[in-house]
């Protein structure tokens, strides 16, 4: 998993008027939970900016007054029902050792034979659940496609990773090639006619 760092401030009150005044100076509050103790704080919105909004998922290095940082990943997002501005941020703290689930990016690789022949690559997912340790937590699951032909479908049971588990359904599809009205019209002009001598 990649990884950022960083840095945040302890919210001395955890009340709605200090957090209104914390968004006002373009801070977000937020929580740390899973450790020792649960640390309210908050973050400037432009860092936190660059890691929400990104398509990658990062395990974020915390650093609060200024202390060691601590290992974390972000758990729950709110967001402004209206404007979509973020309005607070859960992590959660990393113990080493131990397993947590996070919602990983699929990379889709190979050549599919099916869209070689004319069909149409539907990804049907863009993220998988992954249970595993924070160092055994992949930045992207693999999914190749290169034995997807025309009407095959890739389900999650037949993605295998070392040292995480998925954790979907073992029947989702995560990927069909499906035939396109060129190829349905090219398979009826090649069968022959009904009726017709072979």
């Amino acid at each position: 998993m990649k990884q950022v760092s960083l840095s945040g401030v302890s919210r001395t009150h955890v009340g709605k008027v200090d957090a209104k005044s914390s968004r006002n100076e373009d801070l977000i509050p937020a929580v740390v939970y899973g450790g020792k103790e649960q640390k309210h704080i908050k973050i400037a919105y432009i860092d936190l900016h660059k890691v929400l909004y990104s398509p990658d998922v990062y395990q974020v290095n915390l650093s609060i007054d200024g202390a060691s940082s601590v290992p974390t990943i972000v758990r729950e997002i709110q967001f402004h029902p209206v404007t979509d501005k973020i309005l607070h941020v859960d992590f959660l703290e990393l113990v080493p050792g131990k397993e947590v689930v996070v919602e990983i990016p699929l990379k889709f690789v190979g050549t599919s034979p099916g869209v070689l022949a004319g069909g149409k690559l539907i990804k049907s997912m863009r993220k998988v659940k992954v249970k595993a340790t924070a160092e055994n937590m992949p930045e992207a699951v693999t999914v190749d496609i290169s034995s997807l032909n025309i009407g095959s479908t890739l389900k999650i049971k037949q993605i295998d990773l070392k040292g995480a588990k998925l954790v979907d359904t073992p029947e989702r599809a995560v990927a069909a090639v499906n035939a396109t009205r060129n190829t349905q019209q090219a398979a009826a002009d090649a069968a022959p006619a009904k009726g017709a001598k072979k």
